[in-house]
């Protein structure tokens, strides 16, 4: 509905879009190498299995803009998929059943984008199990079953580990440092949110009160503290006049006056309505205050 319509519009959605996009760029790229590969090493059901695997990659980059619904669901069945059947095809050596260790990181970002972007949850513990049982499942039966095609070419083995090794810690390393982002960002907002007032983005009451503590903890015999208190006059004819919308922009350019005078011994914090408190410390506190 509108909410889903504003979500898609937030520069919040269009960061995950950028984010998908991204990731489709570099699995469409791991399935071109895979296809140059096997084209040269003349494995024809493998070649024919990553020419498949571009094609959903290129189809993803529009579902990328329309849904990320469907680009999650398609990019998840096609790594699973061509896990499974990369692993039986060419065996246990050439770590195909790597992307398994990928798949379900990328499950539990999802699920948190999902959360916010749809505020729904996937089923992530279930996809997560099923994924597992089939690595396990997998290695199983390395032990009893040859794959269908061995390769002859020592260096094409090798390629073929490295690309893969290389492509799934690089994925895990892009989604971890992506996610560790957005936990540093969410950490920012909240601790502004927690020191700063909204309106005129100055220090809050509580968080003066904690400097205010600090500083007489850590008070010495040639260190002065000022305090001072000023409020707006008549601020309430203001609202009660021309409506609270001038009234919090009277207070936002009062406030962002006084914190031009902010300094490292001179701070300042709105102490409630139109109340603000400026304090000064360190030594000649009340000339700096004065000043």
């Amino acid at each position: 509905g509108n909410n889903l319509g504003k979500r898609r519009n937030s520069e919040e959605y269009l960061m995950y879009q950028k984010l998908a996009n991204t990731a489709n760029i570099m699995l469409m790229s791991i399935h071109m190498c895979l296809l140059i590969i096997f084209a040269v090493l003349r494995v024809r059901p493998m070649f024919y299995l990553n020419v498949v695997s571009v094609a959903v990659y290129a189809v993803n980059f529009y579902w990328v803009k329309k849904n990320l619904k469907v680009f999650f669901f398609t990019a998840y069945l096609e790594i699973l998929v061509h896990m499974v059947f990369s692993t039986l095809f060419l065996g246990w050596k050439l770590g195909f059943q790597l992307y398994g260790f990928a798949l379900i990181l990328s499950i539990y970002y999802g699920e948190y984008l999902a959360k916010k972007i749809w505020g729904r949850v996937m089923h992530t513990r279930i996809t997560s199990v099923i994924v597992v049982l089939l690595f396990l499942l997998l290695y199983t039966i390395s032990f009893f079953v040859q794959p269908v095609c061995v390769l002859e070419s020592t260096a094409g083995n090798i390629i073929i580990f490295t690309l893969n090794a290389v492509s799934v810690f690089l994925c895990m390393i892009i989604y971890l440092e992506n996610y560790k982002a957005i936990v540093e960002q969410t950490e920012n907002r909240l601790m502004e949110a927690a020191e700063k007032d909204a309106l005129t983005k100055m220090h809050n009451r509580g968080n003066m009160q904690e400097r205010l503590n600090y500083i007489l903890e850590q008070k010495n015999e040639n260190s002065e503290i000022a305090i001072a208190i000023m409020d707006i006059d008549d601020f309430k004819k203001v609202n009660d006049t021309y409506g609270h919308n001038a009234g919090d922009l009277i207070l936002f350019e009062v406030a962002a006056r006084i914190m031009e005078k902010e300094d490292k011994q001179v701070s300042a914090c709105r102490w409630g309505g139109e109340e603000f408190l400026i304090l000064s410390a360190g030594q000649n506190a009340y000339q700096n205050l004065v000043g």
